[in-house]
C-alpha cells in the first residue's frame, strides 16, 4: 500500500479545516439568537412544564457538583427530597458532565456550560463524512427548533462515529478502532437514553449486514475487538439501566402507549425536522443509482441504511401509523416494541426522537446519491454542484433565531441564596411559592448557588409526592402543613414575599413579630424571609370510624373506559380501572377506523371521565378509600369525590385526600400509593363518583366505610 504523498495529506488536513471553519460558522449562525447571551441566556421554550434548558443547565451542574466532591452519590441528586436516585427522573447527561469537565475548571457559570453544548453541537463528530451528509445531518431544522432546549439530543454527534469506527474495525480488521466504537458507545449510553435505546436495534442489524460481507475468519481481529469493546461498554451501562428500571418500579411509571401515540411523528410536521426536499431528492438519486454508478463502500452497503431509514422513519410514527384522508390508523411496529417489553421503552414517551436514526441513514444515502450525480458531471463543475446544493440544504434547513429569556447568577436575583450556601449541607428546604412546573424549574436551577435539598424539582418523571405538597402548601404556614413539611424532614421554607398573593404575603410576614411562634426566623429581607420550621408531632393516621362496607352488591360503571369499571372493586392487586382504557384498546388493534388524534379530542371534549359506584343500599359515609397507585401523580390532587342518595342530584365531599398510612407512604410506597378521604360528619349516600379531568387514572382499589 502506498503511503499518501505530503501534498495529498496537505490536501486532506486543509479539507478537514475548512470543513470544521464551516461547520463552527454554520452552528454560530444557526444559533445566533443564543450567542450574544452565552453566559446568561437559555432557550425559551413554550412549556406548560417549565423549561428544559434550565433543567440541563442544572443537570450538568449537579453532575460535575457530585462527582467531584462525592461521585458514589451523583444519582441521589438534590431535588425532590426525600426521594433517593433523583437525577434518574430525567437523562442524567453524565457523559456530557465528564466531556465538559474542563470547561468547569474555567469557568462555574453552569449556563455558560451548557449553552457550550447547544451552539457546538450540530457540528458533526465524523471527519470523514461527506460535506453534504454532514451538513444534512448536523444542521437539518430539527437542530434549531424542537431539540434546542433537548441538549441529549443535540449531543447526536456519538451515532455517526459509533457506525463509521465499528465498520472500519471490521473491514479493516483493526483492533484499534474496535476499541474507540466500544468508547464511543459507552459515551453515546452516558449522554442520553433516547438515542441509545433507539439506535441498539439499529447497531444489531448493521452488525447481521457486516456478519454477511466481513466474515468472521477472514475478520477475526477486528471483530474480536468490537465485541469486547462492545460487550464492555454494555457492563458498564446495565448498572445505571438497572438503576433506571429500580427508579421507574419504585414509582409505579409506565407510559401509556396512548402518551406514545400522542408523541409520534406526524406525517404533515416531517418538514419541520429535515429538509425534506433536498434531503428526499439526494437520496432517491441514491436509491435510483445503478450499481456502477455509486462509489463503495456505498453500493454495497445501500441496502442497509435503506433498512434503517425506513425503520426508524416508520417506528418515530408511534403505535399507531395514520393513514391518509382520514381512514383511521393501522397499528405500528412500535407497537411491538412495547408489546415485546424490550427494557427500557415503556420508560419513553417520545417516538418520534427516532427520526435521527432515520436522519443518520438518510444523509448517508443523499451523501451516497449525490457522489453517484458527481460522477456524471466534468470533474470542474463538480465543486460548484456541490456548492449548489449545500446551498439549497442550508436554505431549506435554515430557521428564524430563537426567542431567548435571561437567566441570572443565582446570587444576584436574591441575596438568600448566599446565606444558604454558607449554611451545613444538611438542612432540606422547600422555596415558596409553589406550583406544580414553572416556579420549580426556576428554584431547581437556584440550588446550583448552593447544592442544599430541597423538596422542589422539575424532571421528566414526577413523584406522588410532589403534585400533593403543592397542593397542600396554598395553606402554608397552617399548623398541619407545617407537621407534613417535617415528618418529610424538611428544616427550612424559603419564602419569596414578592411572589405571594397580599393575604398569604401578611400571614408570613407577621411571623416574625409573633412570639407564640414555634417558627424561627434566621434570615429576612424586603424579598425573601427563612422560616426555621422547628419540631412538630409528626401527622397521625386518620382515624376510620365505622365498618368497612361488604362489596357484594356494589355495582360500579365509567364514563370512560366502562369495560375496565369493575376491576376497582374485584378485590385484586393486578387490576385497575383506568380512564384511558379505550384510547389504549383502540391502539392494541391491528385497524382502528378512527385516526388516533380524533379519538383523542374526542376523549378531551367529553371530559370529565366520572367512576360511578351504588353501593346497593344507602349508608352513612364516613370515609373513602382508594388505591391509585400507577396514576398520573396529577391525579390525587385533582380527584373530585361527589355523592347521592339517587343518582341523579350529587354533592361534592369535603375534604382533601390524604396518603395513607401518612406522607412518607408517598415516597417509600410510592407505587402502591393510596388516599384516604375522611369525612368528619357521616353522609347518608347510596352512589359514589369520581370525576377526573383527562390525567391518566388508575383505580386499582375503593373501600368505603360507614356507620
Amino acid at each position: 500500500m502506498r503511503s499518501p504523498s505530503p501534498e495529498g495529506s496537505r490536501r486532506r488536513w486543509a479539507w478537514h479545516l475548512g470543513a470544521a471553519l464551516l461547520f463552527a460558522a454554520l452552528a454560530v449562525g444557526g444559533q445566533r439568537g443564543l450567542v450574544a447571551g452565552l453566559g446568561d441566556h437559555v432557550f425559551f421554550q413554550e412549556l406548560p412544564a417549565g423549561n428544559d434548558c434550565l433543567l440541563h443547565v442544572w443537570t450538568l451542574a449537579w453532575d460535575q457538583h457530585a462527582l467531584a466532591t462525592d461521585p458514589a452519590g451523583v444519582l441521589d441528586a438534590n431535588i425532590f427530597h426525600p426521594y433517593p436516585r433523583t437525577l434518574l427522573y430525567s437523562d442524567h447527561l453524565l457523559g456530557l458532565a465528564v466531556l465538559l469537565a474542563p470547561f468547569r475548571l474555567i469557568t462555574a457559570n453552569p449556563v455558560l456550560i451548557h449553552n457550550l453544548v447547544t451552539l457546538a453541537a450540530p457540528a458533526p463528530g465524523e471527519p470523514g463524512a461527506a460535506l453534504l451528509g454532514a451538513l444534512l445531518y448536523g444542521f437539518a431544522p430539527l437542530r434549531f427548533t424542537a431539540d434546542r432546549c433537548q441538549i441529549q439530543m443535540l449531543a447526536a454527534w456519538w451515532l455517526p462515529l459509533l457506525f463509521l469506527l465499528a465498520r472500519r474495525a471490521i473491514a479493516h480488521d483493526r483492533v484499534r478502532d474496535g476499541l474507540l466504537a466500544g468508547i464511543v458507545l459507552a459515551l453515546q449510553g452516558l449522554t442520553g437514553i433516547y438515542l441509545t435505546a433507539f439506535v441498539l436495534p439499529f447497531l444489531l442489524l448493521a452488525h447481521l449486514f457486516w456478519l454477511r460481507r466481513f466474515p468472521l475468519g477472514a475478520h477475526r481481529h477486528g471483530w474480536a475487538a468490537l465485541a469486547l469493546a462492545e460487550v464492555a461498554a454494555i457492563a458498564l451501562l446495565v448498572p445505571i439501566g438497572l438503576a433506571y428500571r429500580g427508579v421507574q418500579e419504585s414509582l409505579g411509571v409506565s407510559r401509556s402507549v396512548a402518551l406514545n401515540a400522542l408523541l409520534a411523528l406526524r406525517p404533515g410536521s416531517l418538514p419541520e425536522y429535515l429538509p425534506v426536499a433536498s434531503l428526499g431528492a439526494l437520496v432517491l438519486a441514491g436509491l435510483v443509482a445503478p450499481r456502477r454508478h455509486v462509489p463503495e463502500p456505498f453500493g454495497s452497503e445501500r441496502g442497509l441504511f435503506v433498512a434503517v431509514t425506513a425503520a426508524a422513519l416508520l417506528l418515530a410514527l408511534g403505535p399507531a401509523i395514520p393513514l391518509p384522508a382520514g381512514l383511521g390508523a393501522l397499528r405500528g411496529p412500535y407497537a411491538l416494541l412495547l408489546l415485546l417489553a424490550i427494557p427500557g421503552y415503556d420508560a419513553l414517551r417520545v417516538p418520534a426522537r427516532m427520526v435521527h436514526v432515520g436522519l443518520l441513514g438518510a444523509a448517508v444515502l443523499a451523501a451516497g446519491g449525490f457522489a453517484a450525480l458527481a460522477r456524471r458531471l466534468p470533474p470542474r463543475t463538480r465543486g460548484a454542484v456541490a456548492a449548489v446544493v449545500a446551498a439549497c440544504v442550508l436554505l431549506e434547513s435554515w430557521r428564524p433565531p430563537g426567542a431567548t429569556i435571561p437567566v441570572a447568577p443565582p446570587r444576584e436575583t436574591d441575596r438568600v441564596y448566599t446565606w444558604l450556601a454558607q449554611q451545613r449541607n444538611d438542612l432540606p428546604l422547600v422555596e415558596l411559592p409553589i406550583d406544580y412546573f414553572v416556579s420549580s424549574s426556576i428554584y431547581q436551577y437556584r440550588t446550583t448557588a448552593h447544592w442544599q435539598r430541597t423538596l422542589n424539582g422539575n424532571m421528566g418523571l414526577l413523584p406522588p409526592l410532589y403534585p400533593f405538597m403543592v397542593h397542600q402548601l396554598a395553606r402554608f404556614p397552617d399548623a398541619d402543613v407545617v407537621a407534613t413539611l417535617r415528618a418529610l424532614g424538611i428544616a427550612l421554607g424559603v419564602v419569596h414575599l414578592r411572589a405571594l398573593p397580599p393575604g398569604a404575603r401578611e400571614r408570613v410576614t407577621a411571623l416574625q413579630h409573633d412570639p407564640a411562634t414555634p417558627l424561627g426566623v434566621p434570615f429576612a429581607s424586603d424579598d425573601t424571609i427563612v422560616l426555621t420550621l422547628g419540631e412538630a408531632p409528626l401527622p397521625v393516621g386518620p382515624d376510620f370510624r365505622g365498618r368497612k362496607l361488604d362489596r357484594a352488591r356494589w355495582q360500579a360503571r365509567a364514563s370512560h373506559g366502562a369495560a375496565l369499571a369493575a376491576r376497582a372493586i374485584d378485590a385484586s392487586q393486578r387490576t385497575s380501572w383506568r380512564n384511558w382504557g379505550d384510547l389504549e384498546a383502540a391502539l392494541h388493534a391491528w385497524y382502528d377506523p378512527v385516526p388516533f388524534l380524533d379519538r383523542w379530542q374526542q376523549f378531551l371534549a367529553s371530559q370529565p371521565s366520572r367512576f360511578e359506584l351504588d353501593l346497593g343500599a344507602p349508608a352513612r359515609m364516613t370515609a373513602v378509600v382508594l388505591r391509585l397507585g400507577g396514576s398520573d401523580p396529577m391525579v390525587a390532587p385533582s380527584l373530585r369525590l361527589e355523592s347521592s342518595l339517587d343518582g341523579a342530584t350529587w354533592t361534592p365531599l369535603p375534604g382533601d385526600l390524604i396518603p395513607l398510612p401518612d406522607v412518607r407512604a408517598l415516597v417509600e410506597q410510592a407505587a402502591d400509593a393510596r388516599f384516604a378521604l375522611v369525612l368528619g360528619t357521616a353522609v347518608p349516600a347510596q352512589f359514589l363518583r369520581l370525576s377526573v379531568d383527562g390525567f391518566d387514572c388508575r383505580l386499582g382499589d375503593l373501600q368505603v366505610y360507614a356507620e
